[in-house]
């Protein structure tokens, strides 16, 4: 039975109906990835809060069990966990049964192998299609079926941060929206063994969203925290994606800190410590963040969107010490470039402890360019548009590493398609606002045309 080709679109198969990804798929890639895996008999696997999480998880898991793989249930537990776990249990692999930021409607799987890099496009994701679509991966006989067992992995998760983070971080006030994902399952007990103080929004994981969805890229999403910390006294906001693996933050205003921003921050942190480190980003940051990260002495590199891009390079590169992209997700030499939105908010805290600025102040150094956020426009064929934009505008400094990249001395912009989604993803920078407002909308005309 030939298998949905959106199924792997994504980096990582997620984003999907129910019907496109079902139980029966989920038991047939259980058999695919120990034949992937051949030889490895031990995984781990997680599951996040929706409806369709634990069928699927029990699915997968009777696939691998058949296959001859001893597995590890983890339960529920943001994704993250998941790849803490692959590490501490010297597990073969790991998979993550979720759909991030996706609705409550979609679902889908994160692979990890034994290193926690998530195995994507270009990383025999390809090969995992191959195997799945034919339906012949390895099956051991009755004698052969893995044994599994339960294990709470969540208590030496907890130790190993609050250890990292004791006495680093001072006690401060935080606004934390979860949006009934999973990220309360491990953070509400660090930042109380932290004494972090913090005032939980939306806490009880539930797959249904009740109040939105835990998209930390649509600022609709963002309007309960923001009125918290304009009511209250914080020294800052946390916004926890679906799975966890990403956080974004707000000074205690309310206001945005772009993931760029946090990532210029962090890098600033590094570089005071290691000198010359390299710092990954992707094709959409801030030149203002580029820039910093020059001027304190850092060799930034831009890779393309998509986190599974980003983890393999940060064990392998030594002095690989920040992985990072605009969409949130940030990745840590000294935590295996495993991106995790908790690890990623006491980094943050641990850097406000060490400064007598609040996080407002630490964000101005980067934002002193006028940018146009990311402005979505549908595309059934976005490769006719990026070309159409290409013969439009000539001379500039290119690039073709992600979509199209155009750098002229006032202003910049790449232009993208998203892996999920048929839509082509603009983002402009420029000197001025009045010179970012007499690029933005020709651009947008050109590629909103017939």
């Amino acid at each position: 039975m030939p298998i949905d080709p959106k199924i792997f679109k994504a980096y990582d198969i997620r984003g999907l109906y129910p019907e496109e990804i079902n139980e029966a798929v989920a038991e047939r890639l259980g058999r695919a990835l120990a034949k992937f895996f051949r030889g490895k008999r031990r995984a781990v696997v997680g599951h996040d809060m929706r409806r369709s999480s634990k069928p699927l998880e029990s699915a997968l898991v009777k696939g691998l069990r058949d296959s001859g793989v001893n597995v590890i249930r983890l339960g529920l537990l943001p994704t993250p966990v998941v790849s803490f776990a692959v590490i501490k249990l010297k597990a073969d692999f790991g998979v993550a049964v979720s759909a991030s930021h996706n609705p409550g409607r979609y679902n889908g799987f994160k692979i990890i192998d034994r290193r926690a890099n998530q195995i994507g496009l270009g990383q025999g994701l390809e090969r995992v299609k191959e195997i799945l679509e034919r339906d012949k991966g390895y099956q051991g006989g009755k004698r052969n079926k893995g044994i599994v067992r339960q294990m709470n992995v969540v208590p030496d998760y907890v130790r190993y941060l609050t250890k990292k983070f004791k006495s680093q971080i001072r006690p401060l006030r935080a606004a934390v929206d979860y949006g009934n994902g999973t990220g309360a399952v491990t953070a509400g007990r660090i930042f109380r063994a932290l004494a972090i103080k913090v005032k939980p929004l939306f806490a009880k994981p539930d797959g249904r969203f009740p109040r939105h969805e835990p998209n930390s890229q649509d600022p609709k999403n963002f309007r309960w925290l923001r009125a918290e910390l304009r009511a209250g006294a914080y020294d800052l906001g946390v916004f926890f994606d679906g799975d966890a693996d990403r956080a974004v933050f707000f000074d205690h205003r309310g206001q945005f800190i772009r993931p760029d921003i946090t990532a210029g921050i962090f890098a600033l942190d590094i570089l005071r410590r290691h000198p010359g480190a390299e710092i990954y980003h992707d094709p959409v940051f801030s030149r203002a963040v580029i820039e910093e990260i020059r001027r304190a002495g850092g060799r930034p590199k831009t890779l393309p969107v998509g986190s599974s891009h980003f983890k393999p390079k940060i064990p392998e590169e030594k002095n690989a010490w920040l992985g990072a992209e605009l969409s949130g997700h940030a990745m840590f030499l000294d935590f295996w470039g495993i991106d995790d939105g908790l690890y990623a908010s006491l980094k943050l805290m641990a850097i406000m402890y060490k400064s007598p600025a609040p996080l407002a102040v630490l964000a101005l150094p980067f934002r002193r360019y006028a940018q146009s956020g990311e402005i979505r426009i549908k595309a059934k064929q976005p490769g006719r548009l990026i070309r159409r934009v290409a013969k439009h505008f000539r001379g500039g400094k290119r690039s073709r590493l992600d979509g199209l990249t155009i750098e002229y001395p006032e202003w910049w912009f790449n232009i993208r398609p998203s892996h999920t989604e048929p839509v082509i993803r603009l983002n402009v920078e420029a000197e001025t606002a009045s010179v970012l407002r007499a690029k933005v909308r020709p651009l947008e005309e050109l590629l909103r045309a017939p």
